[in-house]
């Protein structure tokens, strides 16, 4: 571009989505061409949540990392401690993860890194994590099957003209927030009849709020 002469380049387009490409183009809010450009080698990245074991792993490599930039020196983590990291549902990912080990660097000494060390939410009292579904008989409502779920009629959420027609991400908020209304706030529950999983609903939930 602005020359008359090739030049030989050798470029790797990476783009990072946190949307279904594909389902953003069929609702027409993304060009399919230029999806099909860039789909040629796809990579999913699981949430941190996710991630398991590799939280502490990478809890531990910023405590060191943030250690060294500020002279200080740092054991490791508790035993709670690491129980928090790795049950805390991270919606800011490793991002957040990051802020929260600087956060301990910069605002303590040294030594072993212990719950009372962490910003809010972690240092909280409080259960910080999404409850585990029980098994408890679901409300009259919403107890069903698969199989009922199939042959449930849809006349409410279908459109009957076009001017009845709403946009996909209108549609699945109106549903999920449906089901934990029915659900009467028990996301996990609502996660479960939706067959999507609880940290789906949760990150769903704070991007509307």
């Amino acid at each position: 571009m602005g020359s008359n002469s090739d030049e030989v380049v050798d470029v790797r387009f990476i783009c990072a989505t946190n949307r279904d490409p594909l389902v953003e183009v069929q609702a027409g809010r993304f060009r399919e061409d230029l999806y099909y450009r860039l789909h040629v080698i796809p990579v999913h990245l699981p949430p941190l949540r996710d991630r398991g074991d590799d939280i502490l792993m990478i809890a531990e490599f910023f405590l060191n990392r943030y250690a060294r930039e500020e002279t200080k020196y740092f054991e490791g983590f508790e035993d709670e401690a690491k129980r928090r990291l790795l049950e805390y549902h991270w919606p800011g990912n490793v991002r957040e993860l990051q802020n929260v080990i600087r956060n301990v660097v910069v605002l303590n000494e040294g030594g072993m890194v212990g719950v009372a060390d962490f910003p809010a939410p972690l240092n909280s009292l409080q259960e910080i994590v999404a409850p585990q579904p029980v098994k408890t008989e679901q409300p009259e409502e919403v107890q069903t099957s698969k199989s009922a779920k199939k042959s449930k009629p849809y006349s409410k959420v279908m459109a009957q003209s076009l001017d009845e027609i709403e946009p996909l991400d209108v549609l699945e908020r109106k549903i999920i927030e449906n089901a934990v209304k029915l659900c009467k706030g028990n996301v996990p529950q609502a996660a479960a009849l939706l067959e999507v999983s609880p940290s789906t609903l949760y990150r769903k939930i704070k991007g509307w709020s």
